[in-house]
């Protein structure tokens, strides 16, 4: 289950979580809605546990929290505090996230990994670009979304895409890292 926020505007208009996350972040409240949504989400994973549904529940995780040393005690002191195992947590990344990160990132990555948490980095098109770091972060999943190039009039003869996806599948099954694709 993968927890995203929206924003509804007082003219009825919704602002979507991917450009709701880029546009928290130039208005200076990504990382406060993130806790928010972390928060929210880890009282109704309590909830739900309670009742014996336990889902894994996939979390995206705002850019001002991967150059952030304390991201990953706080996000263990919030497991503490509502009683979830971190592992039934995937904390979701950007791809640029990564491409654009500093060697911090993976720090904070490689720590959210010794807590218990899984990672999962977000894809957006074919993969090329997460393709060569695979073997050097340390991930669980990659998500695939599909959604812009499955409008393209070839997308399902695309030789290029076809030959992107199994490599990436290839590289990533090797280092024991799931793959995945939404459309």
């Amino acid at each position: 289950m993968r927890v995203h926020a929206q924003w509804h505007l007082d003219d009825r208009r919704v602002i979507d979580a991917h450009d709701l996350s880029t546009k928290s972040g130039s208005w200076g409240i990504g990382k406060g809605l993130s806790k928010m949504i972390f928060a929210q989400s880890f009282e109704n994973v309590k909830a739900w546990s309670s009742k014996g549904f336990r889902p894994a529940i996939a979390i995206q995780l705002d850019d001002s929290f991967l150059t952030d040393l304390s991201t990953p005690d706080f996000l263990a002191m919030l497991t503490e505090q509502y009683h979830v195992p971190p592992e039934m947590l995937a904390i979701e990344i950007m791809e640029e996230s990564i491409i654009n990160g500093k060697d911090i990132v993976r720090d904070i990555l490689s720590r959210l990994r010794i807590k218990g948490f899984k990672i999962d980095v977000l894809v957006e098109g074919e993969g090329e670009n997460i393709l060569p770091m695979i073997g050097k972060l340390p991930i669980d999943q990659i998500v695939i979304d599909m959604s812009p190039l499955s409008k393209r009039s070839n997308f399902h003869s695309d030789m290029e895409t076809e030959f992107l996806y199994s490599s990436l599948t290839s590289v990533a099954s090797k280092n024991l890292i799931k793959v995945c694709a939404t459309c």
